[in-house]
């Protein structure tokens, strides 16, 4: 059973896929990537193998100095006899925009062969290195990294990641939906602004290899505050996925 205990998320609201019914519009998808349920779920990869998916909103998110923001989002991982390879959240400012896809397999959509640069990444993977880590310009964990459990031999997880940036320190926080004892937290500095630029595109990746996974997000949220005032498409980042600004916990659901 998935915890219904409350998880803060700054000055964001968590919605259930079940609850954000179009969540994931506004979005464009990029290899195996795919928007399903009517926009309530976001699949990076099936449960087949050598498969690489991104996915970026394509609303740009402004970027200076003073940026700060905090984001959740929940992540579904389904595989048997051995899950692979993992997902990422990227911000990036690659020249390809919202059509920017990396190498599958350990590579994650993110990293290797077409890697995504210029980017600063949170990723998570389930088999090689097992790792919550920070990376930038297509690296997985040149910035700080975080051992995880053998999260490649269990055939599920369901992961709520918490992160928050500000102040040139990006901090994150993957907690077990199901058990909450079981928590990981991984924390670098990185100056988005100088590494991506004026602004940046935010989304997903995800990559499978000889192993695979469905590797889904099934909700997300996001809030951003800047020292000077972004445009209005700016604002609207995230569609319906910045809702519930004055609450501060996240809504659970059964996925």
């Amino acid at each position: 059973m998935l915890r219904s205990a409350a998880l803060a998320l700054g000055a964001i609201t968590l919605l259930s896929a079940r609850d954000a019914a179009a969540q994931f519009t506004g979005i464009a998808t990029n290899g195996s990537a795919a928007v399903l349920d009517g926009g309530s779920t976001l699949q990076l990869t099936p449960n087949l193998g050598s498969q690489a998916g991104s996915a970026f909103f394509t609303t740009p998110l402004a970027l200076d100095a003073g940026t700060a923001f905090t984001a959740g989002f929940r992540v579904s991982l389904q595989g048997t006899p051995t899950q692979a390879d993992g997902i990422a959240l990227v911000l990036q400012s690659d020249p390809r925009g919202t059509a920017a896809l990396g190498a599958g397999g350990g590579a994650i959509g993110y990293s290797s062969s077409g890697a995504i640069t210029p980017s600063v990444a949170l990723t998570l993977q389930t088999y090689f290195n097992n790792d919550l880590a920070i990376g930038t310009n297509g690296q997985i964990g040149n910035i700080a990294s975080t051992q995880m459990g053998n999260l490649g031999s269990r055939s599920s997880n369901i992961f709520d990641v918490v992160l928050s940036y500000g102040g040139g320190v990006l901090t994150a926080t993957a907690i077990n939906a199901v058990d909450a004892a079981e928590s990981y937290t991984v924390s670098g500095n990185v100056n988005l602004a100088s590494v991506l630029g004026p602004q940046a595109y935010v989304g997903f990746t995800g990559g499978t290899g000889a192993n695979a996974a469905d590797q889904r997000i099934l909700s997300y949220g996001f809030s951003v505050t800047q020292a000077t005032v972004p445009e209005p498409a700016t604002v609207a980042l995230l569609g319906v996925g910045l809702v519930g600004m004055a609450g501060i916990a996240a809504r659970r659901r059964r996925a």
